[in-house]
């Protein structure tokens, strides 16, 4: 359910701050997973007009990402959020999870980068019993396991494309 960089609670702007501050490393990154957005569906945050705001802000994300370590990227679609838990749909919005996933694909199309479709892998998938996470967003170890395995199968394969341009 992570934040921007790794941290928590950040979005899409949390990240673009931290993204700015780095600095370049074309030559030293071998590729950048994006993984965020699950925060910035929070129930809380989501006026009507914040989607487009939020889709004109991860764009700008991918834009500085590229400049700053290259085109070798994967974007991470937003796993759904476990319902009747504490931070699942009642904190969170899965219909915004859904638009911001389309945006997240067409993004990844449009921009011709990776894509780990996480979303579709977890609802793929019989849940376990207690689920896929502790409370609704954060990820037990069984969720950590597909997800990471979803992340690292789509970088693989982002590379596996790239060595053949």
């Amino acid at each position: 359910g992570g934040g921007g960089g790794g941290g928590g609670g950040g979005g899409v702007l949390t990240t673009i701050e931290l993204v700015r501050r780095l600095p370049v490393q074309r030559e030293r990154i071998a590729g950048v997973v994006i993984a965020i957005g699950v925060n910035d569906t929070q129930r809380a945050r989501q006026p009507a007009a914040r989607h487009e705001v939020w889709r004109k802000d991860y764009r700008t994300l991918l834009t500085l990402v590229r400049e700053k370590f290259g085109s070798n990227i994967v974007l991470c679609t937003i796993f759904p959020v476990e319902p009747g838990k504490p931070l699942g749909d009642n904190y969170f919005d899965p219909a915004a999870i859904a638009e911001f996933n389309k945006d997240i694909r067409k993004f990844a199309r449009d921009e011709k980068v990776g894509i780990a479709d996480v979303e579709r892998e977890f609802r793929s998938r019989q849940v376990p019993a207690g689920g896929y996470t502790t409370d609704g967003v954060h990820l037990t170890p069984a969720g950590y396991e597909l997800w990471s395995k979803a992340i690292a199968d789509a970088a693989a394969a982002s590379r596996g494309s790239r060595s053949l341009l």
